[in-house]
């Protein structure tokens, strides 16, 4: 039990950690957002990154998707014979 409890622990004390911080954020009174102060600049920042992140999403996508289509279909002895 004590080796269990031991291999466990590193998960064990995540989870405490977790649950103390989700108790502090959802559901005591005392932190709230009208108590957290954020400067106009970091906000600003956090526009611009949100917007270009969504903006580059879909090609991000694509770019996989086609990616993937090339490793499934195309065979590494089909590019030998095309490139010799």
């Amino acid at each position: 039990m004590i080796r269990r409890l031991e291999h466990n622990l590193a998960e064990i004390t995540g989870f405490i950690i977790l649950a103390l911080v989700f108790y502090y954020v959802v559901v005591s009174d005392r932190w709230t957002m009208s108590t957290v102060i954020v400067p106009e600049s970091l906000l600003a920042f956090n526009t611009i990154f949100l917007s270009i992140l969504i903006e580059a999403l879909p090609f991000v996508l694509v770019g996989v998707f086609i990616a993937g289509i090339i490793q499934v279909f195309v065979t590494e002895e089909h590019i030998k014979k095309t490139h010799t």
